[in-house]
């Protein structure tokens, strides 16, 4: 499933399987934060080479896909803290 397949990219911290798995028309929006396709693979590039970055410590809880969308939510350690975090992709 695409969900799946875009999180390992992100396990993985591979850039290029994130960035194919993208429509050109991309636009992230995190609280009051945008980006565009390339703004947000530049600042995810940046993120993959931070040591902060920990996916290995990703637990997904739960998961919902369509042709048109999806939904994950998982748990990450940040900062010492556990965190629930969704997305939807749409």
């Amino acid at each position: 499933m695409l969900l799946q397949s875009f999180m390992e990219a992100m396990q993985n911290r591979d850039i290029e399987v994130c960035a194919s798995m993208l429509h050109e028309d991309f636009i992230y929006i995190e609280e009051t934060t945008m980006e565009t396709r390339d703004e947000w693979l530049e600042a995810t590039a940046v993120m993959f080479e931070s040591s902060y970055y920990t996916p290995t410590e990703w637990e997904a809880t739960a998961r919902f896909e369509t042709k048109d969308m999806g939904a994950i939510e998982y748990t990450a350690e940040k900062n010492g803290h556990r965190q629930m975090i969704s997305r939807v992709p749409l």
